[in-house]
Formats: structure tokens, sequence, C-alpha cells
């Protein structure tokens, strides 16, 4: 189609900045609806525009555009749920709220793992401040299910989703769940048959300001 990034976006209702900052990683996250309306500018499938899967039904031309989500981004689904960094979240359903992409070179460097095993989710909660903020992004490898090494691991104990740090204690071979907030208690917990761990947080992203 041979259009810019910007005519891109004022065609599609959007800020003429808005590919350029999801390009660059300054924008985080795009909804689907958003997606839908830029494969429409593009007269491409909205399918191969977000998975690169599908009939694309258009050549995308322009080299520095949004064609680069296929070949050098990949999306990772962003779940609304909260992870915890507190007292704890129920988990009732999982639900894709919207697509958070990664530069495919970020994500090697973070994970062999495939990209079907990453997930975003939210954090909330204070526990784990400074690392982590009420509300930062995390980036899950769902791949990793048990605890090797000493690192933010998100885990479900007692139908509670829970984000902590955890290691080992060199002396008894417990594992030492930690809050990095030094105002909440550390557990030593022998027994694992109550919690499930679901994947290691390798990234963290939060807005500034």
């Amino acid at each position: 189609m041979g259009l810019s990034e910007p005519e891109v976006c004022t065609r599609a209702g959007l800020a003429k900045t808005y590919i350029r900052d999801l390009r660059t990683g300054r924008k985080k996250s795009v909804k689907m609806d958003t997606l839908r309306e830029i494969a429409r500018v593009l007269n491409v499938d909205p399918e191969w525009l977000f998975t690169g899967e599908g009939k694309r039904e258009e050549a995308v031309s322009a080299d520095r555009g949004l064609a680069v989500i296929d070949d050098e981004f990949l999306t990772v689904p962003i779940y609304d749920i909260r992870a915890s960094a507190g007292a704890g979240a129920l988990v009732n359903e999982e639900a894709v709220e919207a697509h958070q992409p990664f530069r495919v070179q970020q994500i090697d460097r973070l994970t062999r793992t495939k990209p079907e095993n990453l997930a975003v989710i939210t954090v909330s909660g204070d526990s784990m401040w400074e690392t982590l903020h009420d509300g930062d992004n995390v980036l899950v490898d769902r791949s990793i299910t048990r605890i090797v090494r000493e690192g933010i691991y998100i885990l479900m104990f007692e139908e509670e989703l829970l984000v902590k740090r955890c290691q080992r204690n060199i002396e008894t071979g417990a594992l030492m769940i930690i809050s990095d907030n030094p105002a909440y208690k550390t557990y030593e917990v022998n027994n694992l048959d109550n919690f499930q761990v679901l994947g290691r947080v390798i990234w963290i992203g939060r807005s500034i300001g």
C-alpha cells in the first residue's frame, strides 16, 4: 500500500506517533480493536497482522512500517489477572484483555521457550516493593514449573495467585518465600504440596510518571 506510519495512524483514527511508539516500546500494549482498525487501513487480515498466520491478502511495502510486527516483533497476551504482591488474589478466570509487543531479539535474550509459553500479568500490592510496584506488568515464562534457582516466581497457593521471590535455604534445603518489602514476613516451606509453580518472572515493565 506504501503508506507511511503517520498516514496509517491518521486513517485509523490514531495519534500519528502511535505505531512508532508501539514499535519502539514506548507504548506497552495494543487493544485488539485497534489492531483490527490498522488491519482495515492496510487491507490485511487482522489475524495475519496479529499472529503472522493466515492469509495476508496484501503485502505491506513500507520497510519501516507496521510490517516489522511480523518479522521483528511478537505479541504476548496480557491476562486480566492480578498476581498479588500482597495478600493474594483469588483467580476466577483468565481472559486476554490486550497484547503487548516485544522485539524477538529481546525475547531471545530473556528465554529460549516457545512464544506460547509467555504471558504478561499485572502485579497488585506492595509486598515486593521496591522490586515490583503495584500495577507493574511482568513477563512470565510459564514453561518454568520448578524452582531451580533464586528468582521471582508466580505461585498458586490455596487458589491464590502470588508473586514472590523464592530461594533455597542452603543449610536446611527449605524453600524460602520472600517478600522484598521488609514489612512482610519471610516464610520457609518444607512441603511444597500446597504450592504450584506457574512460571518465573523474566521481565518487568512499568510506566513512569
